[in-house]
């Protein structure tokens, strides 16, 4: 396995998770009190929002030639770590 695809699959794998970890905040959302939801309503369009960034980076490296992707591995990096903090953020916000 070349740099490129073990890169794309870490990548995947994470979002996997991510993505069910997303599901799980929105089934957490629906169900606490209407107060609660809509303070959480704005960092969740945001969260929505950068994991859109982030799969579109996925979308475009997997897409690239093998010899330009790494030119885009820094945004994909940043993407990453954005989707991840919004994450980690959200999830602190549900647990209080």
């Amino acid at each position: 396995m070349d740099k490129k695809q073990a890169y794309e699959n870490k990548l995947e794998n994470q979002l996997k998770n991510w993505n069910l970890e997303y599901l799980v905040m929105q089934d957490l959302v629906e169900r606490i009190e209407p107060d609660a939801a809509s303070q959480l309503a704005g960092a969740m369009s945001y969260l929505k929002e950068k994991r859109a960034i982030a799969m579109n980076k996925l979308h475009k490296l997997k897409s690239s030639a093998d010899n330009d992707w790494e030119k885009l591995r820094d945004e994909t990096d940043a993407a990453w770590s954005n989707l991840g903090i919004a994450l980690k953020s959200i999830s602190a916000q549900l647990k209080d």
